[in-house]
């Protein structure tokens, strides 16, 4: 640890071996972590605890609060109550890096980069024109960039959504999931989404917490605009996420306000 800009050093405590990655949220609380194992100081580095196991390694660490953070490890995780616990999200990724508390993106080790628009707790895939993308840098919601064995970036927050044909050629899935009117609703909603191409799609809504707990629409559908409708009957008032699922890729995530 330095005081004086690097001029000197002081040793701190080692718990572990074998650090990977290390973030500080202000001068006394920070976290890193050791192989599969994240480890947490309240007083600047000066004393470390044990505070969660993951059941990977864990690549990053990112918080932007006392309570909300985000882990890369396999999954990605989030948490809500300053890593405590733990709530797994649907895509994994190497590095992370945030242009503010809800939108950020997440390196991949293929040609793919994962983006958040809701503070990691869900993410949808992005490709990119080159092999691999370990590292990631976002200097604002529309500027990012990333690399590997060469670089890219993007002015516009990485574009629409593409996918690889077998031919090579890349095109625009134009996969559109509008916000649900009205919101907040009581006790039902109306959720529009719109086909460009043809394919078999999921709308599933889930818990702020990330659990799914109702599917609204499931199976194979043509091009074309297409709504359905979201009932709250027997559900609690507050905050539910709804996502759009096309041949088993995530492409958006809205969320929609009960308000009994």
């Amino acid at each position: 640890r330095t005081t004086d800009g690097g001029l000197n050093w002081i040793r701190q405590q080692n718990p572990a071996f074998g650090y990977r990655s290390l973030f500080f949220l202000n001068q006394d609380t920070g976290w890193y972590s050791n192989d599969n194992k994240l480890y947490r100081t309240l007083n600047g580095g000066t004393n470390w605890s044990l505070q969660y196991t993951f059941p990977q390694q864990i690549n990053d660490i990112y918080f932007f609060n006392n309570v909300r953070g985000v882990i890369s490890s396999g999954f990605n995780f989030y948490t809500t109550n300053g890593g405590v616990n733990w709530t797994q999200s649907n895509i994994g990724g190497i590095q992370l890096s945030f242009a503010n508390d809800s939108v950020g993106w997440a390196s991949n080790n293929i040609s793919q980069i994962a983006k958040t628009t809701n503070g990691g707790v869900f993410w949808f895939l992005q490709n990119v024109p080159i092999e691999r993308a370990a590292c990631i840098f976002a200097v604002d919601t529309l500027k990012v960039w990333a690399g590997q064995w060469g670089i890219i970036h993007t002015i516009d927050g990485g574009g629409p959504i593409t996918k690889i044909t077998q031919t090579g050629m890349e095109v625009p899935l134009n996969y559109l999931l509008h916000q649900n009117y009205p919101n907040p609703f009581n006790p039902t909603t109306t959720i529009n989404y719109e086909l460009r191409t043809a394919g078999f799609i999921s709308i599933n809504i889930y818990e702020i917490t990330g659990k799914l707990i109702k599917i609204l629409e499931r199976g194979y559908k043509r091009e074309g605009n297409y709504a359905t409708n979201f009932s709250g009957e027997g559900l609690s008032s507050g905050i539910y996420y709804y996502s759009l699922y096309v041949d088993g890729v995530l492409m958006d995530t809205k969320k929609a306000i009960l308000l009994k």
